[in-house]
Protein backbone atom coordinates (compact mmCIF):
# COMPACT_ATOMS: atom_id res chain seq x y z
CA UNK A 1 0.00 0.00 0.00
CA UNK A 2 1.49 3.22 -0.99
CA UNK A 3 2.27 6.11 1.86
CA UNK A 4 -0.90 8.42 2.67
CA UNK A 5 -0.61 11.56 1.82
CA UNK A 6 0.59 13.61 4.87
CA UNK A 7 0.26 17.36 5.83
CA UNK A 8 2.01 18.43 8.71
CA UNK A 9 0.92 21.39 10.84
CA UNK A 10 2.80 23.53 13.66
CA UNK A 11 3.08 26.31 16.02
CA UNK A 12 6.61 26.11 17.36
CA UNK A 13 7.33 25.19 20.06
CA UNK A 14 3.55 24.08 21.45
CA UNK A 15 2.69 20.71 21.80
CA UNK A 16 -0.68 21.21 19.81
CA UNK A 17 -3.16 23.88 19.13
CA UNK A 18 -6.70 23.67 18.56
CA UNK A 19 -6.41 25.32 15.16
CA UNK A 20 -4.33 22.92 13.22
CA UNK A 21 -6.42 20.15 14.18
CA UNK A 22 -9.39 22.48 12.16
CA UNK A 23 -7.18 22.24 9.42
CA UNK A 24 -6.69 18.77 9.56
CA UNK A 25 -10.18 17.64 10.15
CA UNK A 26 -11.64 20.18 7.76
CA UNK A 27 -9.58 19.06 4.39
CA UNK A 28 -11.04 15.09 5.06
CA UNK A 29 -7.33 14.37 6.81
CA UNK A 30 -7.17 11.67 10.23
CA UNK A 31 -5.07 13.05 12.71
CA UNK A 32 -2.54 11.21 14.04
CA UNK A 33 -1.66 11.36 17.59
CA UNK A 34 1.75 11.46 18.85
CA UNK A 35 1.05 10.04 22.03
CA UNK A 36 0.38 6.87 20.46
CA UNK A 37 2.89 6.48 17.94
CA UNK A 38 5.46 7.41 20.61
CA UNK A 39 3.69 3.85 23.01
CA UNK A 40 4.66 1.95 19.57
CA UNK A 41 7.85 3.72 19.50
CA UNK A 42 8.55 2.75 23.00
CA UNK A 43 6.93 -0.48 23.37
CA UNK A 44 9.57 -2.07 19.91
CA UNK A 45 12.49 -2.90 21.37
CA UNK A 46 14.93 -2.03 18.46
CA UNK A 47 13.20 1.61 18.63
CA UNK A 48 13.76 1.65 22.60
CA UNK A 49 17.32 0.79 22.34
CA UNK A 50 17.83 3.70 19.49
CA UNK A 51 16.44 6.47 21.46
CA UNK A 52 18.29 5.69 24.40
CA UNK A 53 21.77 5.36 22.14
CA UNK A 54 21.05 8.60 20.68
CA UNK A 55 19.22 10.53 23.80
CA UNK A 56 21.90 13.72 23.29
CA UNK A 57 23.34 13.06 19.81
CA UNK A 58 22.73 15.86 17.52
CA UNK A 59 21.57 13.21 14.54
CA UNK A 60 19.25 11.79 17.33
CA UNK A 61 16.52 12.56 14.99
CA UNK A 62 17.72 11.35 11.73
CA UNK A 63 18.76 8.10 13.63
CA UNK A 64 15.47 7.74 15.14
CA UNK A 65 13.68 8.34 12.06
CA UNK A 66 13.06 4.79 10.60
CA UNK A 67 11.37 3.59 14.11
CA UNK A 68 8.86 6.64 14.33
CA UNK A 69 7.87 5.97 10.46
CA UNK A 70 7.13 1.58 11.02
CA UNK A 71 5.07 3.15 14.06
CA UNK A 72 3.18 5.99 11.89
CA UNK A 73 3.15 2.75 9.58
CA UNK A 74 1.90 0.96 11.88
CA UNK A 75 -0.96 2.76 12.78
CA UNK A 76 -2.14 4.93 9.54
CA UNK A 77 -0.35 3.11 6.76
CA UNK A 78 -3.90 2.11 5.79
CA UNK A 79 -5.00 5.88 6.03
CA UNK A 80 -5.16 7.45 2.71
CA UNK A 81 -4.55 11.43 3.97
CA UNK A 82 -3.61 11.86 7.07
CA UNK A 83 -2.46 15.10 9.23
CA UNK A 84 -0.48 15.38 12.25
CA UNK A 85 1.12 17.73 14.46
CA UNK A 86 4.84 18.81 14.58
CA UNK A 87 7.72 19.41 12.42
CA UNK A 88 9.77 16.53 13.68
CA UNK A 89 7.79 14.76 11.26
CA UNK A 90 9.49 16.66 8.46
CA UNK A 91 12.39 14.56 9.48
CA UNK A 92 10.66 11.01 10.53
CA UNK A 93 8.37 11.17 7.46
CA UNK A 94 10.36 9.99 4.06
CA UNK A 95 7.64 12.03 1.68
CA UNK A 96 5.52 15.23 3.38
CA UNK A 97 2.88 16.59 0.66
CA UNK A 98 2.07 20.00 2.50
CA UNK A 99 3.21 21.46 5.71
CA UNK A 100 2.04 24.92 7.42
CA UNK A 101 3.81 26.78 10.25
CA UNK A 102 2.69 29.66 12.75
CA UNK A 103 5.48 31.10 14.06
CA UNK A 104 3.71 33.26 16.44
CA UNK A 105 4.19 30.83 19.50
CA UNK A 106 8.09 31.35 19.24
CA UNK A 107 9.63 33.91 21.30
CA UNK A 108 7.57 34.17 24.70
CA UNK A 109 9.17 34.23 27.27
CA UNK A 110 7.69 32.72 30.71
CA UNK A 111 6.96 35.37 33.24
CA UNK A 112 9.69 33.70 35.61
CA UNK A 113 12.44 34.00 33.06
CA UNK A 114 11.51 37.57 31.96
CA UNK A 115 11.41 38.46 35.97
CA UNK A 116 15.52 37.57 35.87
CA UNK A 117 16.22 39.32 32.61
CA UNK A 118 16.75 42.74 32.18
CA UNK A 119 14.32 44.66 29.53
CA UNK A 120 17.52 44.29 26.54
CA UNK A 121 18.06 41.12 27.77
CA UNK A 122 14.70 39.65 27.54
CA UNK A 123 14.55 41.48 23.89
CA UNK A 124 17.69 39.31 22.71
CA UNK A 125 16.58 36.37 23.86
CA UNK A 126 13.16 36.76 22.30
CA UNK A 127 15.03 37.62 19.19
CA UNK A 128 17.88 34.80 19.20
CA UNK A 129 14.73 32.74 19.40
CA UNK A 130 12.90 33.73 16.98
CA UNK A 131 15.97 33.67 14.36
CA UNK A 132 17.22 30.46 15.31
CA UNK A 133 13.75 28.27 15.45
CA UNK A 134 12.97 29.73 12.26
CA UNK A 135 16.49 28.98 10.34
CA UNK A 136 15.90 25.20 12.42
CA UNK A 137 12.70 24.69 10.95
CA UNK A 138 12.85 26.15 7.39
CA UNK A 139 16.10 23.88 6.61
CA UNK A 140 14.24 20.79 7.84
CA UNK A 141 11.36 21.74 5.55
CA UNK A 142 13.57 21.76 2.52
CA UNK A 143 11.90 18.42 2.38
CA UNK A 144 8.81 20.18 1.66
CA UNK A 145 7.87 20.21 -2.55
CA UNK A 146 7.90 23.74 -3.84
CA UNK A 147 4.91 25.62 -3.31
CA UNK A 148 3.48 23.13 -0.78
CA UNK A 149 5.10 25.27 2.28
CA UNK A 150 2.80 27.85 4.26
CA UNK A 151 3.73 29.94 6.51
CA UNK A 152 1.24 32.19 8.10
CA UNK A 153 1.57 35.25 9.23
CA UNK A 154 1.85 36.05 12.91
CA UNK A 155 -0.69 37.87 14.98
CA UNK A 156 -3.97 35.96 13.03
CA UNK A 157 -7.15 34.51 15.23
CA UNK A 158 -7.20 30.65 15.13
CA UNK A 159 -10.47 31.00 13.06
CA UNK A 160 -7.85 32.64 10.22
CA UNK A 161 -5.52 30.18 10.77
CA UNK A 162 -7.93 27.57 10.02
CA UNK A 163 -9.19 29.68 6.86
CA UNK A 164 -6.08 30.22 5.04
CA UNK A 165 -4.77 26.50 6.08
CA UNK A 166 -7.82 25.30 4.32
CA UNK A 167 -7.66 27.50 1.59
CA UNK A 168 -4.06 27.15 0.55
CA UNK A 169 -4.66 22.60 1.01
CA UNK A 170 -7.37 23.41 -1.48
CA UNK A 171 -4.98 25.53 -4.07
CA UNK A 172 -2.74 22.47 -3.93
CA UNK A 173 -5.10 19.95 -4.72
CA UNK A 174 -4.55 18.63 -1.02
CA UNK A 175 -8.32 19.02 0.94
CA UNK A 176 -11.86 18.46 -0.79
Amino acid sequence: MPAPQLIILDQPPLERTRWAGQVIEAAGYVEASQAKIDEVVKADADAARALRETFLDPDAPQKVAPHYWKAFQSLYGDQPRVGIYGTAWLVFAPKVDACIIDWSGLGRISPETADKLSLAEAMQARDTEITLGKAFIRERAAVVPEGRLLELPEDIEDDARVAQGLAFLRAAGLAG
